[in-house]
C-alpha cells in the first residue's frame, strides 16, 4: 500500500510539474503579449503626439497668412471709391456715350440686314 502511495505521489508530482511548466509558458506569452502592446500603445501616442502639433504648427502658419476683415473692409472701400469715380466719368460724358451707343446699334443692325440679303439671295436664287 506504500508503494501505491508512492507511485500516486510521484504521478501527481509528475502532473503537477507539467501544469506548473505549461502555466509558466502561458504566463511567460502572456506577459511578452502585455510587453508588446504597452510598446505599442507608447509608440502609438508618441506618433499621436507627434501628428497633433504638426497640425497645430500648420494651423498656426495658415493663421499667420489669414487676411484680416479689416483688410477686405478697407480693399472694398477702395471698391466702391472707384465705383463712384467711373460714374463720375460717366455722367461727365452721357451725350458722347449715348452718340457711341446708337452709332454703335445702327452699324450692327446694317451688318445684320446686310447679312441677312445676301444669305436670302445665295439661297434663294435659281442658278
Amino acid at each position: 500500500m506504500l508503494e501505491m502511495l508512492a507511485v500516486l505521489q510521484q504521478f501527481q508530482k509528475r502532473k503537477s510539474g507539467k501544469t506548473s511548466a505549461r502555466s509558466a509558458a502561458f504566463h511567460a506569452k502572456k506577459d511578452a503579449l502585455f510587453a508588446e502592446a504597452r510598446k505599442n500603445a507608447e509608440n502609438a501616442v508618441k506618433e499621436g503626439v507627434a501628428y497633433i502639433e504638426q497640425y497645430r504648427a500648420k494651423i498656426a502658419e495658415l493663421r499667420a497668412r489669414e487676411v484680416s476683415q479689416d483688410a477686405r473692409l478697407k480693399d472694398m472701400s477702395l471698391f466702391s471709391s472707384r465705383e463712384d469715380a467711373m460714374r463720375a466719368v460717366l455722367a461727365a460724358f452721357p451725350p458722347l456715350l449715348d452718340d457711341l451707343s446708337h452709332r454703335r446699334a445702327e452699324a450692327i443692325n446694317e451688318t445684320s440686314e446686310m447679312r441677312a440679303s445676301v444669305l436670302w439671295s445665295f439661297c434663294c436664287t435659281e442658278r
